[in-house]
């Protein structure tokens, strides 16, 4: 890659996470404060970033088919299981999931169970998604 290119890709990256950074503020100023602090929320909601940061675009989530490896599959397991677990600890925070965010929950553990894994049951609250 060129040097031009690689800066402009880490520019690029830099106001992605600088954009997530000020969505968790804007976010978790409306957290629910018998469930967490803002600050909490901003702490889970960078969990959340790292865990899911190399899962990219939509569907939001790493999907198995016939054709995947048995190799990638279990990494592919562990990459949704690892970004499920953060997004339902952030949405903890919450009173009441939202459609975006329950849908993106949903995708991944469709993923999961797509690429021969088990869906545990959200340990925050079991009657959440």
């Amino acid at each position: 890659m060129r040097p031009i290119v690689v800066a402009a890709i880490a520019s690029t990256a830099g106001a992605i996470l600088v954009f997530c950074a000020n969505a968790a503020v804007a976010q978790c100023a409306s957290a629910a404060p018998d469930r967490c602090t803002a600050q909490q929320c901003a702490q889970r909601h960078q969990s959340q970033v790292t865990a899911c940061g190399s899962i990219s675009g939509p569907p939001y989530a790493y999907m198995c088919t016939r054709v995947t490896r048995d190799r990638d599959k279990a990494d592919f397991v562990t990459k949704n299981l690892r970004c499920l677990q953060a997004r339902r600890s952030t949405s903890e925070c919450f009173a009441q999931i939202d459609a975006g965010h329950r849908h993106q929950i949903t995708t991944l553990k469709n993923a999961v169970t797509s690429c021969g894994g088990t869906v545990p049951v959200n340990p925050f609250n079991p009657n959440r998604p």
